[in-house]
């Protein structure tokens, strides 16, 4: 094998090297003595569909088209997928260059296309094929005698962590062992495999593990079940492999969420159509989603809204105040997305004959204002447009992005949850996502060891195609690690 790649999702040093430095992670800890490692800083916002993609086509969102979770239409909730990328994937320039190859369980690879060799999709994908060949899923299933796993149905919920920590084992065991299957098929040039065990437990029990409670150990222990893995498979390696670690963001904990239109509509940004009168009395009355949902918990009636498919839920959640509720003629802008992404409304600045960066100056001298209930600023920091991207894809992305709070807080991704600014996440995660995701290059191509330098997100296609003696399209925006 020429080269292995083991993505750790939210993988990141603030972690693992005081672990190392322990002893709780072997196989991690001799690797980071052997071979070159350090910060691989991801896109903005850090979110797991864009920052993926990203890896995976060497180029930032204002160039493959994906800038979050959700497709970019207000009043529908469409999720992305490997379709939704403009330019050309590693899959498909490995295999048009004769690459032998695998895909395990990385996100934004459905729906699967013909490769030269092997794939399984991951997180996000539908409910078609998730193999190719089609028939490798059945095949691997029958060889490893268990289904192949692409989520996890138990959230985290007080009261049920047992349950929920069983399931992401149980997911994990699934992604590995379909991971040794593919490898031990037949000898392949390149491999990649993606483990989310440890961004399912960051998120679930960072709080756990700040107060050291009975759940405390929940997100080391998911480290360790990785790093076993990772000793499995680095079997598969030769000398001749050069082989990376990397992750699509960082981690950190998370204080609260944000539901930032509920901040624009109190400062006159967002405007409601008069027909939405009796909508916005119920819900400032607290007919919101987020009280639907905790009265479902109560009534333990919550399964039916995560098994729900997304049109029967962008359904339910039509019938609270909403984006279809706002007067688009009056709206000078709104948030949509899951950290913090802010859009100017064109609309009404066509309407209105309005300038687009005096009222972006607008917008983010109001969203300067947003304070906690203790009169703390929430804003930390907000991007524009064009200080986050490049690309024939530009506008398809957001005006603005707010850091919240230095990340301690992130966006509601939809209208708002429930009528407050400040509230708890709607099913009560207490980790979220950091800009410093993590890379390590061990093997011949690397002659750096130690510590080094950041990285890019868009630097590890540059780099497999460069170990692979593949030309680097000008088109990308990483460079090889080296």
């Amino acid at each position: 094998m020429k080269v292995l790649i083991v993505g750790i999702d939210g993988g990141t040093y603030d972690l693992i090297e005081p672990w190392v430095k322990r002893g709780e992670l072997p196989t991690l800890g001799k690797m980071m003595k052997d071979g070159m490692w350090g910060n691989l800083i991801t896109t903005y916002p850090p979110l797991t569909g864009p920052a993926w993609v990203s890896m995976t086509t060497g180029c930032n969102p204002g160039k493959h088209g994906v800038f979050d979770f959700m497709a970019p239409e207000i009043g529908k909730v469409r999720i992305n997928n490997a379709s939704a990328v403009k330019v050309p994937k590693l899959w498909e320039i490995l295999s048009e260059n004769n690459v032998r190859l695998g895909f395990v369980n990385v996100p934004m690879t459905y729906p699967p296309v013909k490769v030269n060799g092997y794939m399984i999709t991951g997180i996000m994908s539908g409910k078609g094929d998730i193999s190719y060949p089609p028939t490798l899923k059945t095949e691997l299933e029958t060889a490893i005698g268990r289904n192949y796993k692409v989520g996890i149905e138990v959230p985290p919920q007080k009261g049920r962590e047992e349950g929920h920590i069983k399931e992401i084992h149980d997911w994990h065991d699934s992604i590995s062992k379909s991971a040794l299957y593919v490898l031990q098929k037949e000898p392949l040039d390149f491999f990649m495999v993606v483990f989310n065990i440890t961004d399912a437990a960051s998120h679930s029990y960072y709080e756990n593990m700040e107060n050291d409670d009975e759940y405390g150990s929940e997100i080391l222990k998911s480290y360790q079940v990785v790093d076993q893995s990772l000793n499995e498979i680095l079997k598969f390696a030769g000398p001749e492999t050069n082989t990376l670690l990397v992750s699509d963001h960082g981690f950190g904990p998370l204080r609260g969420m944000i539901n930032i239109n509920n901040f624009l509509v109190k400062r006159g940004i967002i405007k409601f159509r008069k027909k939405a009168r009796f909508k916005n009395f119920l819900f400032q009355h607290g007919i919101t989603p987020k009280n639907l949902y905790n009265l479902m918990k109560k009534l333990k009636l919550a399964g039916l809204a995560r098994s729900a498919s997304q049109e029967k839920r962008g359904k339910v959640l039509s019938s609270f105040l909403g984006f279809s509720d706002i007067d688009m003629d009056q709206t000078l802008a709104y948030s949509r997305g899951h950290v913090g992404q802010i859009h100017i409304n064109r609309q009404a600045l066509e309407k209105n004959k309005l300038d687009l960066l005096e009222v972006r100056e607008k917008v983010i001298r109001e969203l300067f204002q947003m304070k906690d209930p203790h009169g703390k600023v929430i804003t930390s920091q907000i991007l524009t447009r064009e200080e986050m991207y490049n690309g024939p894809f530009i506008d398809m992305g957001p005006d603005m992005f707010i850091v919240l709070d230095d990340y301690n807080y992130i966006a509601y991704p939809l209208f708002a949850a429930d009528n407050k600014i400040v509230t708890k996440h709607i099913i009560n995660r207490s980790g979220t996502h950091r800009m410093n995701g993590m890379f390590l290059g061990r093997g011949p191509y690397f002659h750096d060891q130690g510590r080094t330098s950041d990285r890019k997100i868009t630097d590890i296609t540059p780099t497999v195609l460069d170990i692979l003696g593949i030309n680097i399209p000008d088109y990308m925006d990483g460079k090889p690690i080296k």
